[in-house]
């Protein structure tokens, strides 16, 4: 287990007794890696990464369908992040194929990915995500809920 360190005591009471301990220290949170998938109902999203740059942090996904091209919104108000503080955060803009604004949608086609993202503004404070929530909407897509836990936020190298 990463992160984990264990050291053993051993206590004498009185003479009579002998007890060991095993106590096990780990961090409060682990932080996935760069890449998580989650699928629901034939709809998969791989969330790439999560970069800050700016008064921003945006959050690149991979759609795919395996059913027959269904049409599916990313809809910024059914975006939202939490950090490890508890704050929430709602997104502000949401891209998906060529399409960018508030909703956009577009029609999937069977098996060919495409390229997504969420934007947040007003994250500055958050090192890194304790969860990441998108609902999907549009026809064919409508309601299906993606959830990544510990994602790290990078800050790309200039």
């Amino acid at each position: 287990m990463n992160g984990v360190r264990k050291f053993a005591t051993t206590i004498a009471l009185a003479g009579l007794v002998t007890l060991a301990v095993e106590p096990c220290v780990t961090s409060a949170h682990e932080i996935a890696p760069a890449q998580q998938t989650v699928e629901v109902e034939g709809l998969t999203i791989d969330l790439l990464r999560c970069e800050r740059s700016n008064q921003a942090t945006k959050c690149y996904l991979r759609i795919t369908d395996a059913k027959q091209g269904d049409y599916c919104q990313l809809m910024a108000k059914s975006a939202r992040a939490f950090d490890f503080a508890g704050n929430e955060y709602i997104a502000k803009e949401t891209q998906i194929g060529s399409q960018t604004g508030r909703g956009p949608g577009i029609s999937l086609v069977r098996g060919i990915p495409v390229s997504a993202s969420v934007t947040f503004r007003d994250m500055q404070s958050a090192k890194d995500l304790a969860g990441l929530e998108i609902i999907a909407g549009g026809r064919g897509c409508a309601g299906r809920v993606f959830q990544f836990r510990d994602v790290a936020i990078t800050v790309p190298k200039r």
